[in-house]
């Protein structure tokens, strides 16, 4: 039973991992979004006139502000996991070494329980 708890914390530590790295995937994507974002803007830029720069920087910024916001949530949750992550693998590895040590002490016990038989 303690071993199928270890391998059900590991399970969910892997999850938790994954769902990092959709995390990470996520981030990517909108940092080549922006990349893309930001080279058809400097295009546009180029050939319009003062007020049409204007708007496109103003929506470059708004586009920007968001982009940060999204970064700075993905950085949070991202953290957040490790944290979780790191707490899981603790607690597996602790009800890893306390089912180990309870197997050890088991075959103790059973070989204290066969010297006594045989001194019987």
């Amino acid at each position: 039973q303690d071993r199928h708890a270890v391998q059900e914390q590991l399970f969910k530590a892997q999850e938790e991992l994954q769902a990092e790295q959709s995390l990470r995937s996520d981030l990517q994507d909108c940092l080549r979004r922006l990349e893309t974002a930001l080279e058809d803007s400097r295009s546009n830029y180029a050939a319009a006139t003062q007020e049409q720069a204007t708007q496109l920087k103003r929506v470059m910024d708004q586009e920007l502000g968001t982009f940060e916001e999204q970064s700075e949530s993905l950085r949070r949750q991202t953290s957040t996991l490790r944290e979780e992550i790191d707490q899981e693998r603790s607690r597996a590895n602790l009800e890893e070494r306390k089912a180990l040590e309870a197997v050890e002490e088991a075959a103790r016990v059973q070989q204290a329980l066969e010297r006594m038989q045989a001194e019987l």
